[in-house]
């Protein structure tokens, strides 16, 4: 027999529901605040990749890594992006799409 969990700790974006303009202030407050981390994201591939100056015994791996990092933080940023701004009421197969693009 299953039994369904107890959500005592919804997340913010289940808790707003379909509401419409709390929907709208959450995903403005979301694009607002990622707009700062894919410029750090930037900074931290030029502090990485001026470090690979330092580097001497595996600079063949450490510059290509330095590509994958930058690559795997703005791949992540744009999910989790893409999963506040898509909901799951109004279109759940693009959410789909989405959650199993970011595991």
């Amino acid at each position: 027999m299953l039994t369904q969990a107890a959500n005592y700790l919804p997340s913010v974006s289940a808790a707003i529901g379909g509401f419409s303009p709390q929907r709208y202030v959450w995903r403005l407050c979301i694009a607002l605040h990622c707009t700062p981390r894919y410029l750090l994201g930037i900074c931290y591939h030029y502090i990485y990749a001026a470090g690979s100056r330092d580097v001497t015994v595996s600079r063949h791996i450490y510059v290509p890594l330095v590509y994958v990092m930058t690559v795997a933080y703005i791949t992540e940023l744009s999910c989790l992006l893409l999963v506040s701004f898509v909901s799951s009421i109004e279109d759940y197969s693009k959410q789909i799409v989405i959650v199993y693009n970011m595991l």
